[in-house]
């Protein structure tokens, strides 16, 4: 999976998440599900093996640019 792939994967799944809590505010609910997938792109970082930080280091710049 590419990096945008994955960045695209992670926020759909914390905005549908979201969904419940912010359900008639579309863009922030687009902004925390951003915010959330960053945070949990940071400790994915701080976790994974070495080989794979530049993988996790894209996929929150993909984040970034959604």
């Amino acid at each position: 999976m590419t990096p945008q792939q994955k960045a695209k994967e992670i926020v759909e799944k914390f905005e549908k998440l979201l969904e419940k809590d912010l359900p008639t505010y579309g863009r922030i609910r687009i902004i925390k599900s951003k915010q959330c997938a960053i945070i949990h792109v940071d400790e994915m970082i701080k976790y994974c093996h070495a080989e794979h930080i530049e993988y996790w280091q894209q996929i929150k710049t993909e984040i970034q640019k959604l």
